[in-house]
């Protein structure tokens, strides 16, 4: 069948446990986002299981947003990522491509648990690298007063990839890195 797209130039909430994902497996359907996409309320999660471009607003207000597919073929994310206090951004999987204009902001956790990561962006003060690779051109900032948590040997930065500390990069007990490629 044809790909199906959503478009959203208003706004999504995303209720707790709530999932955009293509279950039929079909041709990959894409969310494409100009708008705002609030996710979730309270302290549970929703997620994000189909291919995604965001030039508008993706802000976690409670709980957990898990991102596990990429953006659509030949598209890259120009917009903003706001992360509330308390709450979680989870990078889990497919390659998301940060081009200028885009940003990770707010006073809550950004985690990468896999995928790719391409494109510069800062750690908005905590982030938590548990797998994945942080690829490309491009530069990973973790500015004054920011932590970088690296929690596993299955971070991997490659490809020209800089990542540029001036807060603090803790590498944890059984972690190594030995990516760097």
């Amino acid at each position: 069948g044809d790909a199906t797209t959503f478009i959203n130039a208003g706004t999504l909430d995303l209720g707790a446990y709530a999932s955009i994902n293509d279950s039929a497996q079909n041709t990959a359907p894409v969310l494409t986002n100009s708008g705002t996409i609030a996710a979730p309320a309270g302290t549970a999660y929703a997620s994000v299981e189909v291919p995604m471009d965001n030039s508008g607003t993706v802000s976690v207000t409670g709980g957990t947003l898990n991102i596990g597919v990429g953006n659509s073929s030949g598209h890259s994310d120009t917009g903003a990522y706001l992360i509330s206090s308390g709450t979680t951004l989870d990078f889990t999987a497919g390659t998301r491509t940060f081009a200028a204009g885009s940003s990770i902001t707010g006073s809550g956790t950004l985690e990468q648990d896999g995928g790719t990561l391409i494109g510069s962006f800062s750690d908005p003060g905590t982030m938590v690298w548990d797998g994945g690779a942080q690829s490309g051109p491009g530069t990973t900032t973790v500015p004054a007063g920011a932590t970088l948590s690296i929690f596993s040997s299955g971070a991997q930065l490659t490809a020209g990839r800089v990542l540029a500390n001036a807060g603090t990069v803790d590498m944890t007990e059984n972690s190594y890195y030995d990516e760097l490629r």
